[in-house]
């Protein structure tokens, strides 16, 4: 039996008018898209790119037969309805490490500010706070501009209140040094340092105050002693400072503190591959002003973008934009490799992980310095530990292991806030504090300056 005319002339009338409207919004947010197109962080580039082909594909559905015009438009409903769907139950239920933080940090009534809050806080009391951007935020989304010159920065803004993070229910922040760094001030003074930590996060301190993190341990030993941790990024990083910073300074021991499986880390890397160079620099020693001046333009833009994600953050907001599936396409990626980070690793990352030992500790030799390796692990299934610990002491660099420390805890939880797998708490540096600088004393003969 034939269908009714009439029913099927409304279904396709339906159905342009669900391809106008997907058009209309598709073409709304192609346009803002362009406009920030510079700004933009490279999956949202692709999306750029493909948000063309859909309208094309949308046009040309518009010229096909009716009937499969109007089966088409069924499945997008389908589509669009589970989609949503999946976000409100995942929004609902949120399973991932930080989510899990702040719910604890609810139950226990604990400080649960966004870091745009705590920023307007502090201003609200005439302070002058920043944010910490991350190096991955210069290499994922867009370098600074100082000049004609493309800088990569590895510091944050000099002599600053800087609002670090939040795991255990209080928010971290240090007064920055000379080079943004978590460190007080007058410490730069080549030749004359100690003990320099290069490192990530733990290194940085995340999320605690300066004094309780690890580096801050070994300066009441050490007072010459300089933190140039910075938290996110992958092992190349480690080169860049090493190169813009450590070189300059010439300390008597460098520390690379390394995190388990940072070298699976997906970075995008390319442009620190410059430092393999033996003379390469960006300047950024000298810089420190100019990178300060473009620091604050570029905070001034990014929390006028916060504050509309503010206005924009509400539960049924995040929903409708479908924030938790859009941001899960996003990391995707990154959670396909990590699964597979075993077989991801290739061997010329490990070759540039060997090359950068051999670089920091061959340098460090000829200004009479020495480098020491420390290890972090994690909790991971997929430790790295044995093949990373037996390819440093392989090239006779000294490892300080942090693995039986860790181990021997009876209670090891006890490291970490509100007793959950994040950074350590003020206990777990303490004891990484006091591990390394058990090592650095038992090879100092007295000729550190600072002791």
């Amino acid at each position: 039996m034939d269908k009714d005319p009439i029913l099927s002339q409304k279904s396709d009338k339906s159905a342009k008018l669900v391809l106008t409207i997907i058009l209309v919004v598709l073409g709304l947010v192609l346009s803002g898209l362009i406009f920030r197109f510079s700004s933009l962080r490279a999956s949202s580039k692709i999306i750029t790119l493909i948000i063309p082909l859909l309208m094309a594909g949308i046009l040309l559905l518009c010229r096909l037969p009716p009937g499969f015009r109007v089966h088409t438009v069924q499945i997008v409903r389908f589509v669009v309805i589970g989609a949503y769907l999946l976000e409100l139950f995942i929004s609902l239920n949120p399973n991932d490490a930080t989510a899990a933080l702040e719910r604890k940090r609810k139950a226990l009534h604990l400080d649960n500010r966004t870091p745009y809050e705590v920023l307007t806080d502090l201003r609200k009391k005439g302070y002058n706070p920043v944010p910490f951007l991350t190096p991955d935020y210069f290499l994922q989304h867009q370098p600074l501009n100082i000049g004609a010159k493309t800088v990569y920065p590895l510091g944050g803004v000099s002599e600053s209140l800087t609002v670090l993070c939040n795991e255990g229910g209080r928010w971290a922040t240090y007064q920055s040094d000379e080079h943004g760094f978590n460190n007080p001030t007058g410490l730069y003074n080549p030749g004359q340092v100690d003990i320099v930590a290069d490192g990530d996060s733990y290194t940085q301190g995340d999320c605690v105050n300066p004094k309780d993190n690890a580096i801050g341990v070994i300066r009441q030993t050490y007072p010459r002693t300089i933190n140039l941790g910075l938290g996110g990024g992958a092992f190349l990083d480690r080169l860049a400072v090493f190169r813009e910073y450590v070189q300059r300074l010439k300390p008597k021991v460098v520390l690379w503190i390394y995190t388990e499986n940072t070298m699976y880390n997906i970075s995008p890397e390319g442009p620190l591959l410059e430092y393999f160079q033996e003379n390469y620099s960006q300047g950024l020693y000298d810089m420190q002003p100019q990178l300060d001046q473009s620091y604050k333009a570029l905070i001034g833009k990014e929390e006028k973008e916060k504050f509309l994600e503010k206005k924009l953050n509400g539960f049924w907001i995040r929903v409708i934009l479908l924030w938790h599936i859009r941001n899960d396409i996003e990391q995707f990626p990154h959670q396909l490799a990590s699964i597979f980070k075993k077989q991801d690793v290739s061997d010329q990352k490990k070759i540039n992980f060997q090359k950068i030992l051999k670089i920091m500790s061959g340098r460090a030799r000829q200004w009479g310095g020495k480098l020491v390796f420390v290890y972090i692990p994690e909790n991971d299934p997929h430790s790295d530990h044995d093949a990373i610990v037996s390819m440093v002491r392989g090239l006779n660099v000294p490892v300080v292991d942090l693995l039986p420390m860790v181990n021997s805890q009876p209670d090891v939880m006890s490291l970490y806030p509100l007793r959950m797998y994040a950074h350590f708490n003020e206990k777990g540096y303490k004891l990484m504090g006091e591990t390394i600088l058990n090592y650095i004393k038992s090879i100092d003969t007295g000729e550190f300056s600072g002791r």
